[in-house]
């Protein structure tokens, strides 16, 4: 039997990025449990090519309930029960239940832009500030991913970020402005390259940016 996940696939190593951002692995007695991603409504479209992707049984569903933020908000979850690929998920580095602190990338070969984007959907977020100003930036809690993803920057900015945790929640927020954001947003959003509808939208917005002649390089 081949491997359910191959991360030498672009498709596969963006979902493991989006999965470990905004999925959770949960585990019971006699080697049962579920993975199990749930985004809004509006996200639908995702799941559906997740779903797609992998050749194992998985099942979507749809609630409607009041939240903090919005009532009769609906979301769609995406579910896999399966053993073998849960078991994959597990020798890839993939954490269970409580992963802030400890996600990182996986173990292995992997197509890392694909990684990153899929980080970037679940936890991070772009498009043009309310000054016009585009940037890339991503919130975590981990030293890890802090540290893996300061290192990206590095390598395609030529830039070194040296962010704090915050006081409010203890995290990091590693942002790109102007230029910099661009040559990110550039090689993760790439042509046909999976990802949120939106936050392609959003890619549109930063690539589109011109720097007014007025405003002075640091």
């Amino acid at each position: 039997m081949g491997k359910l996940i191959d991360l030498e696939k672009e498709e596969h190593s963006y979902f493991y990025g989006f999965a470990q951002a905004d999925g959770s692995l949960y585990e019971t007695t006699r080697n049962r449990g579920k993975l199990s991603i749930e985004l809004s409504e509006r996200d639908e479209s995702l799941l559906l090519e997740f779903q797609n992707t992998f050749t194992v049984n998985s099942y979507m569903s749809k609630r409607t309930r009041d939240t903090n933020f919005k009532d009769n908000h609906t979301s769609v979850t995406f579910t896999i029960h399966d053993w073998e690929f849960r078991k994959e998920l597990k020798l890839l580095g993939f954490p269970n239940k409580s992963k802030s602190l400890i996600i990182g990338p996986p173990t292995g070969n992997y197509k890392e832009v694909d990684y990153i984007r899929g980080i970037i959907d679940g936890d991070g977020s772009l498009g043009l500030t309310s000054q016009n100003i585009p940037f890339i930036s991503l919130v975590t809690m981990s030293d890890d991913l802090k540290d893996y993803y300061i290192k990206f920057i590095y390598n395609v900015t030529g830039k070194l970020k040296k962010p704090n945790r915050n006081t409010r929640d203890n995290a990091y927020n590693i942002m790109v402005t102007k230029e910099g954001a661009q040559l990110i947003v550039s090689k993760l959003y790439y042509e046909n390259c999976m990802c949120l509808s939106r936050k392609l939208s959003k890619s549109k917005d930063v690539m589109s940016w011109i720097r007014p002649p007025n405003m002075k390089k640091l």
